[in-house]
């Protein structure tokens, strides 16, 4: 069980929207390339928590969110160039007469790791997920110190 048996293959046929695969060709940056795939998915990892889940089953869709959050943001980092700066969560934007506001919740903005997956859809996606899952998780190791 583990995050290692999701394929590239597995990725493609559950996002079959959204995104236009090239396989191996990597020239046209409108497409992901099996290479992207496989860097993002590395990415990844760093930050899937394997241990919270039961089964492949419980955990595949989770990390394939986890998985879309990074290619987009690696493909949207890509298409700015070496002058890539992150987007923080906007609380308000405003043109002319034109403003917007949105409400982030403090749970998000405040930890650094979880404002990182508001920038994507699919970053929320798995974050909105996860959330019963590190929500007041709490696991007891049954034992007894040895000290004394």
């Amino acid at each position: 069980m583990g995050i290692e048996e999701i394929t590239n293959q597995d990725f493609k046929d559950f996002f079959t929207r959204g995104f236009s695969y090239s396989g191996e060709d990597t020239s046209n940056p409108a497409q992901v390339s099996d290479k992207d795939l496989d860097n993002a998915k590395i990415e990844a990892s760093y930050s899937f928590n394997e241990g919270l889940f039961g089964s492949q089953e419980e955990l595949t869709t989770p990390f394939l969110y986890c998985w879309a959050h990074y290619l987009v943001a690696d493909i949207r980092a890509s298409n700015q160039g070496i002058g890539a700066s992150p987007n923080f969560p906007v609380s308000s934007k405003s043109v002319d007469a034109v403003s917007t506001s949105y409400t982030v919740p403090s749970w998000a903005t405040e930890d650094t790791v979880a404002s990182f997956f508001t920038s994507t859809y699919y970053g929320m996606k798995y974050l909105n997920i996860i959330r019963p899952y590190i929500t007041g998780v709490v696991k007891i190791a049954y034992g007894r110190s040895t000290a004394r």
